[in-house]
């Protein structure tokens, strides 16, 4: 059994030359053993059913958010993530901590943003060495939030998410489906091709346990 660490520790703590922020370039790369394993995708399965949204939530939950403020705000996250290079699970999983909690609380369409800044601060918190900083997630939203805002509903969201921040998302299958295919290695583009199909699905108007438009 091979336990080597496959790791670039150099890259470790790398500084942006544009924002001066701590970026996380040492990230471990696929796993091929465990993405060919036969249990992954069932457990990948079976944990995705746990926190999947059963609800329309624009129909039975929110009153003065619409399905095109959603799409906006999770553009705009994407287009956060991207500039700040966070890791390709920050982003799907701050879509997840924002749809989980609109499932359960009405909020203003003036909270929205606050909401998605909470969520995105919270999944760089779990994904990444390096987090988002408070101060940096609101001046992306020309200072419209404000840090003490971004605390207090900080709290909230774990508490609305029973802080249960372990959760799938899409991007979790890329892996285990590539390998499955001989050619899902031989050529990276596929790879980049496919989370950016996911990225988009992400950011779609509707989203439920059955369809996105």
């Amino acid at each position: 059994m091979d336990l080597s660490c496959g790791e670039n520790l150099q890259n470790s703590g790398h500084n942006s030359s544009n924002s001066g922020r701590t970026m996380d370039m040492c990230i471990a790369g696929p796993d091929r053993a465990l993405d060919r394993d036969p249990r992954l995708l069932m457990n990948l399965l079976t944990l995705e059913r746990v926190h999947a949204l059963h609800t329309d939530y624009f129909q039975h939950v929110q009153i003065d958010i619409q399905p095109f403020m959603r799409k906006v705000v999770t553009t705009w996250m994407l287009e956060v993530c991207e500039e700040q290079q966070c890791e390709e699970q920050v982003f799907p999983l701050a879509v997840s901590y924002m749809d989980r909690f609109l499932a359960q609380r009405a909020i203003s369409r003036q909270q929205l943003q606050l909401l998605a800044v909470t969520s995105l601060l919270l999944a760089s918190k779990f994904r990444q060495c390096h987090p988002l900083s408070v101060d940096l997630l609101c001046a992306y939203t020309d200072n419209s939030v404000f840090p003490q805002e971004v605390r207090q509903w900080e709290v909230m969201l774990l508490q609305r998410l029973n802080w249960q921040l372990s959760v799938a998302t899409a991007f979790d299958f890329v892996e285990p489906l590539l390998a499955r295919t001989p050619w899902g290695r031989t050529n990276p583009l596929v790879r980049t091709h496919a989370l950016t199909l996911t990225s988009v699905c992400y950011t779609g108007k509707y989203i439920s346990n059955k369809e996105i438009v």
